[in-house]
């Protein structure tokens, strides 16, 4: 149940974020292109749709914990992975929106938003799920607690990793959707290297606190 109200929290969240910046754009944008032109202008309120399917598979979420039995991770998680998706899709779509290309210019396709935004929330739900995971052999990069069967160690490393590695996904999904509305590809790089440097200092300090344990 915690976990699912986690992922509504976190999509309403994205919804408001996103209500707000499409407030800011024109009433008409550009909402379709073939090989790179603008071929359709409309409101940019309709990317909308996007992240609200995304809030709403919270009650898929709850009706999966309060009646599923068997199977309920694998579903739990496909359906969060669904979410995500749609999450990520509407800020690519307002990366293109938000270029204010008029009919027929050619539009800046925002690589950030497909590539170190989906990382970046793959590493969110990595922190978030850490604690849940057996104190198994190959996890013992994290801690020689879990190498060594040691839950008591282990359940310490979790609980820190999941603060660092959450705030270090969160942090680069913020970066490359903020980089993606800059509409130059060398920002596409930068959201990317942001994405290795933190998920990588973020693995590095989890291991050090583990060799603590």
């Amino acid at each position: 149940m915690r976990s699912s109200v986690t992922y509504t929290v976190f999509s309403v969240v994205n919804l408001i974020a996103f209500a707000i910046v499409a407030a800011c754009l024109p009433p008409q944008v550009s909402v379709h292109f073939g090989a790179g032109l603008v071929d359709r202008l409309g409101s940019p309120w309709q990317f909308l749709a996007l992240p609200a399917v995304s809030a709403l598979l919270s009650v898929a979420l709850f009706v999966i914990d309060m009646r599923m039995k068997r199977g309920r991770s694998a579903v739990f998680a496909a359906t969060v992975l669904c979410g995500a998706l749609f999450g990520c899709l509407g800020w690519m779509f307002f990366g293109i929106a938000a270029q204010g290309a008029a009919f027929g210019a050619r539009v800046y396709f925002p690589y950030a938003s497909v590539t170190a935004l989906p990382l970046s929330l793959m590493l969110t739900a990595l922190g978030y799920l850490l604690p849940a995971a057996e104190p198994i052999g190959p996890l013992g990069i994290f801690a020689p607690a879990s190498r060594d069967g040691d839950r008591g160690g282990w359940g310490k490393v979790a609980r820190f990793g999941r603060i660092v590695l959450m705030a270090a996904g969160t942090l680069s999904a913020v970066v490359s959707i903020v980089l993606s509305c800059n509409f130059k590809a060398q920002y596409d790089y930068v959201a990317i290297a942001v994405f290795v440097v933190l998920a990588a200092a973020a693995a590095v300090g989890v291991h050090l606190y583990g060799r603590t344990k």
